[in-house]
């Protein structure tokens, strides 16, 4: 899902993003790409936390051209329309590739030398021809591919660090190697150390203790059902659908954690909302579930 943001900068002082140092009227562009849908997300909600902390009336819109193929036009209207709150506009745009259309790509053309607007672009590939423009030799690219390997197993060491989760020494190379059978790891990876922390707390997990801890649901059944959860549009659909996933046993809190993984637009803003409930103990993860296909 690649990305690449344009910072304006308009004021005096220097702006600081990404570890480069970029002073007034400089437009910074960063491309980021790659399959590791976890990682390129974290950095796609860093990059608009700096924004709203750099421009507190920022003018701030999401879209996704997966929705329909007149959706790019939207995109238009919001930066092109003045705004009464903002001199910046500030554009969160998935699957740009979607729209081939000679009309959308010389607005993001446009966009790449823009003193005015922000523009975040996440896509699921790396550009087609039609947009290899975006690989330009002036912009900062980096690329999230899934980790494998010594990059995974560094990967988990250090969030298991943050979350003050222990494994015995046979049984971390057990977790990692249950970590590599998902297609997406870091995500798998974050979510199998979340369970873990509710039992180690500092304490060394054992063997007996890591299998009582990892269940083996199917991951691809699991992300199959959240994506049909996130795009089915027909509410009763949803519904059927997740009364299958409860009566299916389907382990309710990684369902959760897979929607947030792939949700887009609004839906990010209604599952973060949820997640807060969950952690302040004022709902479970079924009830946010239900609250969820209710008021998509």
């Amino acid at each position: 899902m690649p990305f690449w943001v344009l910072f304006a900068d308009f004021g005096p002082c220097t702006m600081l993003c990404a570890g480069y140092f970029f002073t007034r009227v400089v437009v910074v562009i960063i491309f980021l790409y790659g399959n590791d849908i976890y990682r390129r997300e974290l950095k796609v909600r860093e990059l608009l936390r700096i924004n709203r902390e750099k421009r507190k009336d920022a003018d701030i819109s999401i879209f996704d051209l997966e929705e329909g193929k007149d959706e790019w036009k939207k995109v238009r209207d919001f930066l092109f329309q003045p705004s009464m709150f903002s001199e910046t506009k500030t554009a969160v745009v998935y699957e740009s590739g979607v729209a081939d259309i000679k009309e959308w790509r010389e607005l993001l053309k446009k966009e790449i030398h823009s003193k005015e607007n922000i523009l975040i672009i996440s896509d699921s590939s790396a550009p087609k021809k039609n947009f290899s423009f975006l690989l330009d030799v002036d912009v900062k690219t980096n690329e999230y591919k899934e980790l494998e390997g010594k990059a995974l197993d560094l990967f988990l060491k250090k969030e298991a660090e943050k979350m003050n989760v222990v494994f015995d020494k046979d049984v971390w190379n057990q977790f990692v190697a249950h970590i590599e059978t998902f297609q997406s790891r870091s995500a798998a990876g974050i979510r199998e150390l979340e369970k873990c922390s509710l039992f180690s707390k500092g304490k060394s997990i054992s063997n007996s203790e890591f299998h009582l801890i990892i269940q083996t649901t199917k991951e691809e059944d699991v992300f199959g059902l959240a994506r049909a959860l996130v795009y089915e549009h027909d509410t009763k659909k949803r519904i059927r659908l997740l009364e299958q996933a409860f009566i299916n046993k389907i382990d309710i809190p990684y369902l959760f954690n897979a929607i947030a993984y792939i949700a887009k637009g609004g839906d990010v803003e209604r599952l973060a909302e949820l997640d807060v409930k969950i952690k302040s103990g004022n709902a479970d993860y079924e009830e946010a579930l239900l609250q969820f296909v209710l008021t998509k």
